[in-house]
């Protein structure tokens, strides 16, 4: 992502898991929000166990494209939807993701963030209420991770050929530290100064631009979510770029069953299913979006400390929370902090994370904060839903 990654690619199974996982795949754009997104997976399992009978609620799927990717939501109800109900679930997922676009948007002109990153003064910028609210998190975030999130690192995934103007593998070139050194000072969430009581925020540094694709995605998941719980309904589940938030049951009286991939570029598989309501999940990982030169390895996760790709062997992250924006920009800062960091951090803020790490002989291993063993012991059937917590594959 400009800021970060984490896109991630939405199944629908229906058949037991460790069937052959027949599914339909749709695999987000390159861009949401002005963000490239890293190909992470969360897969909507609404599956069956084999063999069991099961009485289902009546469900409305409903899907579309959205800000450069696309999104679906599920919604379970008591008695089967009228053509006005699915209508009225359709209209208000569309006017929230209107509203995000023509407000966070880097890749409209006149959208209200693009016309922030325009305005090169240090005089206060008039924002509305949602996008103050992105920027308040992603500055609390910012300060809570030593500025692993940074929502103003555009400068430097731009010069790495990552950003909106994404480069072929071919014309890449290696910045001198001199470049380096140059894009970084133009980065700095503390470069921005925010009153949310006023409505505005001021940069310090005129040039400082601002690229939320690492946490709006996650913000129009809970906003979506919002407007479907003011409609009556208690049961669904919103996926836009694939960041996931889930309430309540499937139509199954269950809760909803997220896959994590695992982090093999050359197919797709699950590495871990969790179960998920009331709460929400997103992946971050840098397995698909990366390129070579004279051998060695760059990642598009660009840590804004550094000005650097990252170099650690974490693969994957995954981050619950109650709410999506937070999920979002935790799963950024994690896979810039790396598993040793990250895990401390999960740890020492009670997060649930669960980890995919790379080792040396080109396997993979996994571990998960405390915090994530206490959360899957809420659903008596986490046993059965995951492999072991330490297995290796």
């Amino acid at each position: 992502m400009t800021i970060s990654c984490s896109t991630t690619l939405a199944h629908n199974i229906a058949c037991e898991i460790s069937a052959n996982l027949k599914h339909h795949v749709k695999i987000p754009s390159a861009r949401m929000l002005g963000a490239s997104f890293c190909a992470v997976l969360v897969m909507f399992l609404i599956g069956c166990h084999a063999h069991v009978e099961k009485t289902t609620l009546p469900l409305a799927v409903f899907s579309g494209n959205t800000m450069g990717s696309t999104y679906t939501v599920k919604v379970v109800a008591e008695h089967p939807f009228t053509e006005q109900g699915k209508r009225a679930v359709k209209d208000a997922i569309e006017r929230v993701l209107a509203d995000i676009d023509i407000k966070m948007s880097t890749y409209r002109d006149d959208s209200e963030l693009s016309r922030f990153n325009a305005h090169r003064d240090a005089t206060p910028f008039s924002l509305s209420r949602e996008t103050l609210e992105v920027l308040s998190l992603s500055q609390r975030i910012s300060k809570e991770t030593d500025g692993a999130f940074d929502i103003t690192v555009s400068p430097l995934v731009e010069l790495w050929g990552f950003g909106r103007h994404k480069k072929d593998e071919d014309e890449r070139q290696i910045p001198s530290p001199e470049e380096i050194a140059a894009a970084q000072t133009r980065v700095g969430y503390e470069k921005m100064v925010i009153d949310y009581d006023a409505g505005t925020v001021q940069k310090t540094q005129p040039d400082i631009i601002c690229d939320v694709g690492a946490i709006a995605p996650g913000y129009a998941t809970d906003k979506v979510a919002e407007a479907i719980q003011q409609l009556g309904y208690d049961n669904y589940m919103v996926e836009i770029g694939g960041e996931v938030r889930a309430h309540g049951h499937n139509p199954e009286k269950e809760p909803w069953r997220i896959g994590i991939e695992k982090p093999n570029p050359e197919g797709r598989s699950v590495q871990r299913v969790v179960p998920l309501t009331d709460a929400a999940i997103s992946t971050s990982g840098d397995y698909r979006n990366y390129f070579e030169k004279d051998g060695k390895r760059y990642s598009h996760e660009i840590d804004p400390r550094t000005g650097r790709p990252i170099e650690h062997n974490l693969a994957s992250v995954s981050v619950i929370a109650p709410d999506c924006a937070s999920a979002d920009a935790y799963a950024t800062a994690l896979m810039v902090l790396g598993y040793e960091q990250g895990k401390t951090f999960a740890e020492q803020h009670t997060l649930p994370v669960y980890f995919i790490i790379r080792t040396q002989e080109g396997k993979f291993e996994t571990d998960e904060s405390s915090a994530f063993t206490d959360y899957l012991k809420r659903f008596e059937s986490a046993e059965e839903l995951s492999p072991s917590p330490k297995a290796s594959s």
